[in-house]
């Protein structure tokens, strides 16, 4: 924020400026004893020119403009600074659809880069509980000449194990996104608007429990909603809803070979045919500036309904509680403790769980745009 003693210093200059400027025009203003007659103004376009006097006071305005400006230059270090908006920027409430548009004015590609590490929060000598570590690139192209704030992405991904299983390799790829976006803001109230993300995409087989699999494609659907608002005295939030849908077409109904994949309790498990999701979250910004960059926290929760070939289903949920800090425009890096996804059905019956170590992870991300 900005240091409200040199802004206060800043108004007072500013204020004698202008009453400094009222006098002079006051004082050139006023009517000189002559015997000559006042000679008609000059039309130029159906528009009278602007007499000497007021000149004067035009000009005297325009330097007070300008030593104004100077005074707001001093400080825009303590505005906020989001220069760099991507759409994945906008859902993590790091910047709103009008930063975004901005932004695209400017440059309507963007490149983005995201390396995890999962650590589980407790090991043991099983495989799920080691690291995992995952490395994406990305890409936006903005569509303005189809329709403003239509944007395409793609994304491509490797996943990384820090354990060995016989006949599988450390690294593999993760299945690549090709999708359509559109960003668009509903207005409510005065002060704030909705931000709204809504994507289109497909991912395609590429890790290899999509390939044992005869996996086609999964078609996949994400809305996004975030409201920014300020409490007095506590500062600003953010609230927003995920809904996302997946449909998935593969060849066959049951899972082939022993390419276990996360929505399988087994080997010839029933594929998975289609995933809903709906989820919550609240965010609080701590402090946001150009010199310091931006410090949010987060807490989301969310259900999710699997639906499998053969009819059977899966209900499990999740919560997360992170921190997200942004100290210059081109990078951010989140900590979060997540949970989940926690199956809500064991042995047939319904348990929730709300806590459970072995389904419990520490999430480190960093996430580059250019």
């Amino acid at each position: 924020m900005a240091n409200n003693r040199t802004l206060g210093r800043g108004s007072t200059r500013a204020a004698l400026a202008r009453v400094g400027a009222l006098l002079l025009g006051a004082v050139l203003a006023m009517p000189v004893a002559t015997d000559a007659q006042p000679a008609p103004a000059a039309q130029s376009d159906g528009a009278a020119t602007t007499p000497p006097a007021n000149e004067a006071v035009h000009e005297l305005a325009e330097d007070t403009a300008e030593s104004e400006a100077l005074v707001d230059d001093e400080h825009e270090d303590d505005e906020p600074s989001r220069r760099q908006c991507t759409a994945q920027d906008v859902l993590r409430g790091l910047c709103t659809n009008a930063e975004a548009a901005r932004a695209s004015a400017e440059k309507i590609w963007r490149l983005m880069a995201r390396a995890e590490l999962v650590m589980p929060v407790v090991f043991d000598d099983t495989p799920e509980t080691e690291l995992l570590a995952y490395y994406y690139l990305g890409a936006e192209l903005d569509l303005p000449f189809l329709l403003s704030g239509l944007y395409a992405t793609a994304w491509l991904g490797l996943a990384q194990k820090f354990w060995r299983i016989e006949g599988e390799p450390s690294v593999d790829f993760e299945d690549p996104l090709i999708g359509l976006g559109y960003r668009h803001s509903i207005a409510l109230g005065a002060e704030h608007d909705l931000v709204l993300v809504h994507r289109l995409g497909a991912y395609f087989p590429a890790a290899r429990d999509s390939r044992a699999n005869l996996y086609y494609t999964t078609v996949d659907w994400l809305t996004a909603a975030r409201y920014p608002f300020e409490v007095p005295s506590l500062g600003a939030f953010t609230v927003g809803v995920n809904v996302w849908a997946q449909y998935l077409f593969r060849q066959y109904d049951t899972q082939l070979s022993d390419g276990i994949g996360a929505d399988f309790d087994g080997p010839g498990g029933a594929n998975t045919r289609m995933r809903l999701e709906g989820g919550g979250l609240l965010q609080y910004t701590i402090f946001d500036s150009a010199s310091a960059g931006n410090l949010l926290t987060q807490f989301s929760t969310g259900y999710r309904h699997r639906v499998r070939y053969d009819g059977s289903a899966q209900p499990d949920w999740y919560w997360a509680l992170g921190a997200t800090y942004t100290p210059i425009p081109y990078l951010s890096a989140t900590l979060s403790l997540e949970h989940g996804y926690s199956d809500i059905l064991r042995g047939g019956s319904a348990y929730f769980v709300a806590f459970d170590r072995d389904e419990t992870a520490w999430r480190l991300a960093l996430f580059g745009r250019y």
